[in-house]
């Protein structure tokens, strides 16, 4: 059966029932958006590439599909990795069992989760004494490990992942761990990681540096001068050039 053809701002249901153009979501034919338009699907775009936004949001046409592992469309139309520490499209949730960090890294990939951290573990209730547990290796590959003994006195605190500890820092299962006073007893927890809530004790975040009640990863403010991602608040010193030519914290 033919299939009527319709000029622009004409009715339809579909992209074939238009002449020219599109079928948008109005249900109109309609004329395809340049790039950096905000868009639904590839037809709606000259480029007839419709793909997720940087900042969020939706699609918008752009010179690619861009799939990638945090990579997203910026305002241009330009596909592109999506800057550190942000994940419009939540490639990089961080998972039990994952050692993925929760945001990604600026270079088209998920942030690691540091060599040592802790990204699975449960206590064996029969003896409350061991640890099943797995750890994040050097290549961000969460890795199981075999029962960690706990103090054999105090053995695993029943409920939760955790061994009690006498000082601070006195923690058998390495830095990702930090001794936490619930209010009756001190226990092993797991240190924040950057950008998650903290205390006023720097010591439950893994950066060490707690900023207005947010782990940050050094104390230099937005809008700073810095040299190295590692001096900012927001881990990310933008326009420098060590050692000679300072950047700003971003």
């Amino acid at each position: 059966m033919c299939v009527p053809t319709l000029g622009l701002n004409s009715g339809c249901n579909r992209d074939a029932m238009c002449s020219s153009g599109f079928c948008d979501a109005l249900g109109n034919c309609a004329t395809p958006k340049p790039l950096g338009d905000p868009c639904t699907k590839g037809s709606g775009c000259v480029s007839t590439h419709c793909a997720p936004a940087m900042a969020g949001g939706g699609g918008i046409c752009c010179n690619s599909d861009c799939t990638g592992t945090c990579a997203a469309c910026k305002a241009n139309g330009a596909c592109d990795f999506v800057p550190k520490n942000q994940d419009p499209k939540n490639d990089c949730n961080a998972a039990p069992g994952s050692c993925n960090a929760g945001s990604c890294n600026g270079a088209g990939a998920c942030a690691k989760l540091p060599q040592g951290y802790p990204c699975s573990g449960q206590c064996e209730f029969a003896d409350q004494t061991k640890m099943d547990y797995s750890l994040c290796d050097a290549n961000g590959m969460c890795v199981a490990k075999n029962p960690y003994t706990c103090f054999v006195t105090n053995g695993c605190a029943f409920g939760n992942q955790t061994c009690e500890c006498g000082i601070p820092l006195d923690c058998p299962f390495g830095p990702a761990y930090y001794c936490k006073f619930n209010g009756v007893k001190n226990l092993c927890a797991t240190r924040a990681l950057l950008g998650q809530a903290c205390g006023s004790n720097p010591s439950e975040c893994l950066s060490n540096n707690c900023m207005g009640s947010i782990c940050v990863q050094g104390t230099v403010p937005v809008g700073q001068f810095c040299t190295f991602d590692d001096e900012c608040a927001t881990n990310n010193c933008g326009g420098a050039s060590p050692p000679m030519t300072p950047g700003h914290c971003q």
